[in-house]
């Protein structure tokens, strides 16, 4: 009986190390200089075998560029970003995108200050497809924007995540920002319910070969 309830125990943190994770943080808080007033959250949708669908949020309602004001008027936009779980990705789609998919060019591999680069094996980037398609951020967003990724992964265990986004500026007529960030992985109630159910037997047989 104690050797199934250690294997039980063994089982349930194996779960809750290397099973599937469901979310990710918010980063908010930051300084402006580095969030640039915006806030941006990763929610992985579903990940089965390896397709992981991954929500990338960013609510630029309050962008100031870095200079604490908020933005108003059609003054920056965003050109392109990025996600990372710290996984290989060999394909990458999108099936949300704000103005439309079709306004967007998804490919592997991460990003620099011009976009994306295709360098990189754990990134998945999306950039628009032309300038005129940017969605604006500041002032004139009224909601927060969501693209969903789809990533081809080898099926592993995501890591801890991290984004870029790259801003265009309408009236420089350049890029004038980048943003580089990360977040750890937040254990989901269920995952935590199991490791606490696992760590309750373990205090148990424990106990349990102490009193004998």
């Amino acid at each position: 009986m104690k050797t199934l309830l250690a294997a039980l125990a063994i089982i349930i943190c194996s779960t809750f190390a290397f099973g599937d994770p469901v979310s990710f943080g918010s980063i908010s808080g930051c300084p402006d200089s580095v969030c640039l007033g915006a806030s941006y959250t990763f929610n992985v949708v579903s990940y089965t075998g390896n397709q992981l669908k991954v929500d990338y949020i960013l609510d630029g309602r309050t962008f100031t560029n870095g200079t604490g004001n908020i933005i108003t008027g059609k003054t920056d936009g965003i050109f392109a970003l990025s996600l990372n779980f710290s996984i290989p990705v060999t394909a990458v789609s999108l099936l949300q995108a704000p103005g439309g998919i079709n306004n967007w060019n998804p490919q592997t591999g991460g990003q620099n200050s011009g976009g994306c680069n295709g360098n990189g094996a754990p990134y998945g980037c999306a950039q628009v497809t032309s300038i005129g398609f940017m969605p604006v951020v500041g002032s004139m967003e009224t909601d927060p924007y969501i693209w969903e990724f789809l990533l081809t992964t080898n099926g592993s265990a995501l890591g801890s995540a991290s984004a870029k986004a790259d801003f265009y500026s309408y009236s420089s007529g350049r890029f004038v920002n980048q943003i580089s960030l990360s977040t750890p992985r937040i254990p989901e109630p269920r995952s935590l319910m199991l490791l606490g159910t696992g760590l309750l037997i373990v205090g148990t047989l424990l106990r349990r070969r102490l009193v004998a």
